[in-house]
């Protein structure tokens, strides 16, 4: 099964060695502006003791369609200073890649040693949003989970449809719901919910993430 952000169409979308600071000041809201900062959460992601940074920059260098790239930067702690030890444009979608929304990035996160990342889009009657969950695990970074729904207000059936689906790449395991919005005559037998295991899912690595194919 693939994710649900191939039926949404609303928005498109390098290790490195190098020391790096990264500033301990106040995030400013310049997401609109290239090589700027625009999210960034501290955990111990690699459970050794020592904290991680995850941020999101905002960079100059442009998609394939002219849009402003964006990366994100994962830095160890060494001392006072931190060491940029990851950075990968994969798991994030372009600066005006959220359809009406423009900006398709709503929240990043870090939930039990996992970086969480929420990005979303719309366009006409449709609204989806999807949320990522990546894992330090044998020595690299990987996709584990995703959830993705969409919301579409204008049916040919008039019940409207919010769909979720669920996936665990850990483990295999996958859930896909699918109601009506509207509660009119015939609508609510529509409500669907299906799951099961495949066991051709796997752990993604983050350089590999295509949001197209996942």
């Amino acid at each position: 099964m693939k994710s649900l952000l191939l039926v949404m169409a609303l928005f498109a979308f390098g290790n490195s060695q190098t020391t790096q600071n990264s500033e301990d000041a106040e995030i400013p809201d310049t997401s609109s502006k290239p090589n700027s900062r625009i999210a960034s959460v501290e955990g111990d992601l690699t459970k050794d003791g020592i904290p991680e940074r995850v941020e999101i920059w905002d960079i100059d260098s442009l998609d394939d369609d002219g849009s402003t790239g964006r990366e994100l930067r994962i830095f160890k702690r060494t001392g006072t200073a931190w060491k940029l030890i990851k950075k990968s444009s994969s798991p994030l979608k372009c600066h005006e890649c959220g359809g009406m929304y423009n900006d398709p990035f709503a929240e990043m996160t870090i939930e039990r040693g996992s970086i969480v990342i929420r990005q979303q889009g719309k366009s006409g009657t449709g609204e989806g949003e999807t949320t990522d969950r990546y894992r330090f695990q044998n020595g690299d970074w990987y996709l584990i989970g995703s959830t993705s729904s969409y919301t579409d207000t204008r049916t040919d059936d008039n019940c409207g449809s919010w769909q979720k689906e669920d996936i665990n790449y850990s483990t295999g395991a996958w859930e896909l719901s699918n109601s009506p919005l509207f509660d009119e005559k015939g609508c609510a037998e529509k409500e669907t919910f299906t799951s099961g295991r495949n066991p051709k899912y796997r752990p993604i690595l983050m350089d590999s993430v295509d949001f197209y194919t996942e």
